[in-house]
């Protein structure tokens, strides 16, 4: 019997409960104007953190590191050879030990086949930066044009003739 009589008890506490929290209209009082809480989340966030970064110019892309030969094709009065660092060479030219310094202000070093170092001025022919003119110092000096430069990525590729016969195609990769 004790249980008969909590059900009805306990129906008319939920009743009430619900009847307590409602409020479907605005109370007005003369003075103020009372409105229902309204609570509204939105979970949307939106962040915009784009980041345009100017890519490296040409300038500081030849100068940020030492260059080396990674892969040559030569052309001597018609007859050709490869060298691939690494890899195959029949040039008969040890092209792994060449290695090339730019520096901002056009000057830099230059290491030969042999190892030896070299006092190294350059500048651009052009402002479109697409050729090269290198002036190697002594031992042995001398001046290279490379007629087209082309620098993607971390290669740098070029063409140049040396003296009448040496037709010249390479591309050099950077080094820490």
């Amino acid at each position: 019997m004790r249980k008969i009589f909590l059900i009805p008890l306990i129906i008319l506490g939920i009743v009430s409960l619900f009847y307590s929290c409602q409020m479907d209209y605005p109370v007005t009082n003369s003075s103020t104007v009372i409105l229902p809480d309204t609570i509204r989340i939105h979970d949307t966030i939106r962040i915009h953190d784009t980041v345009y970064i100017q890519p490296p110019t040409r300038l500081q892309t030849l100068t940020a590191k030492i260059w080396q030969i990674d892969e040559l094709n030569r052309n001597v009065s018609g007859f050709n050879s490869r060298y691939i660092r690494n890899g195959s060479n029949n040039t008969g030219t040890l092209y792994n030990l060449i290695l090339i310094k730019f520096n901002t202000n056009g000057t830099g070093t230059y290491t030969d086949e042999t190892d030896v170092s070299h006092t190294l001025n350059w500048f651009f022919n052009g402002t479109d930066q697409r050729s090269i003119t290198l002036n190697v110092g002594p031992p042995n000096a001398g001046t290279f044009i490379w007629y087209t430069l082309e620098l993607v990525g971390n290669y740098l590729h070029q063409t140049s003739v040396s003296g009448s016969n040496i037709l010249l195609s390479s591309r050099f990769i950077q080094i820490p």
